[in-house]
């Protein structure tokens, strides 16, 4: 999902190369090894959501920062939805 602004909340799936793994925030802080490990969609609640996510291979070498600025008004905001991984609402982390 683009990063922009959306009338409801939604879930983003982000995918990676086989055999890593995806750590990312909500908050706007870097992610690394101590944030949260991508198991699955990432809910985007009604406000102003930061996603930065980081891809580590097997090596534990490291991606680029990815990021998406997500302002989801907050009217209109309907329950939580789950999507399932590779819907083709994913978002690539390089």
């Amino acid at each position: 999902v683009p990063a922009g602004s959306y009338d409801h909340s939604f879930s983003v799936a982000l995918t990676t190369e086989e055999g890593c793994k995806i750590y990312y925030t909500t908050n706007g802080e870097e992610p690394g090894y101590e944030s949260k490990l991508y198991r699955g969609p990432v809910y985007i609640p009604a406000g102003l959501t930061v996603l930065q996510a980081v891809a580590v291979d097997e090596d534990g070498e490291m991606s680029g920062i990815v990021e998406a600025i997500y302002d989801v008004s907050q009217s209109n905001s309907p329950p939580e939805r789950e999507l399932p991984p590779n819907s083709e609402e994913d978002t690539e982390i390089p």
